[in-house]
């Protein structure tokens, strides 16, 4: 498959981009589709990593506190992107991208070890997400390394973003892509909930730019 962004990457895959609630069946091919999406670009030299973003308390309303969620991934990425392209808005460096695959999560305190005040910041909701990481890339060091090495660099003081950590994933890919997915495969969340950067054109015409820096 050779998609550059998600309104490509749903269609080809049968689904309509502003189709939010599918069926069980309809969401268990798409999320088996990504999985297939990201083995490929590792079976073609694509590093990937598995990304996790946890938040200060932000307040409001569900809607709300995924905005703000998905713009602070909006903002990371984009201080992360000319660390691994030199000329990101080339129309040369469309494939050249790194892709990311994020997705709300949600802890379920019978099954995981989660610490009881992670269910009381925004009702334990998180975001994982797959990085993609090209071939050539700038970035010199591993992902994870690098995350850690310039920490300030993404987590800002007033911003609500508190805790970044990738972790490469050095086998099945695809069944990290499943993990990352729980929640839209489950129902738990819609298929508006899925983050995928970078945003195709029609989306970022549609939502501005983002104000953070």
């Amino acid at each position: 498959m050779k998609h550059t962004d998600r309104n490509s990457f749903e269609g080809a895959n049968g689904y309509s981009p502003s189709a939010n609630w599918i069926t069980f069946s309809k969401r268990r091919e798409l999320v088996k589709s990504w999985s297939s999406y990201v083995e490929e670009h590792v079976r073609e030299g694509w590093t990937a990593y598995l990304l996790t973003f946890q938040f200060r308390e932000i307040g409001g309303s569900a809607q709300h506190v995924g905005r703000e969620m998905e713009k602070e991934l909006e903002r990371v990425y984009a201080k992360l992107l000319t660390r691994i392209v030199r000329r990101p808005h080339s129309w040369m460096n469309t494939n050249r991208l790194p892709k990311w695959i994020a997705c709300p999560d949600f802890p379920v305190r019978k099954l995981e070890k989660t610490p009881v005040g992670d269910f009381c910041v925004n009702g334990g909701r998180h975001i994982h997400a797959i990085c993609l990481i090209p071939p050539k890339s700038r970035l010199g060091t591993p992902l994870d390394e690098h995350f850690e090495d310039n920490a300030s660099l993404y987590i800002r003081p007033r911003l609500p973003l508190v805790r970044l950590h990738a972790k490469p994933i050095t086998e099945t890919p695809g069944n990290a892509t499943d993990y990352v997915l729980t929640a839209l495969k489950s129902g738990r969340a819609l298929n508006d909930d899925v983050l995928v950067l970078p945003r195709s054109a029609d989306e970022v015409s549609e939502r501005g730019r983002n104000p953070r820096g």
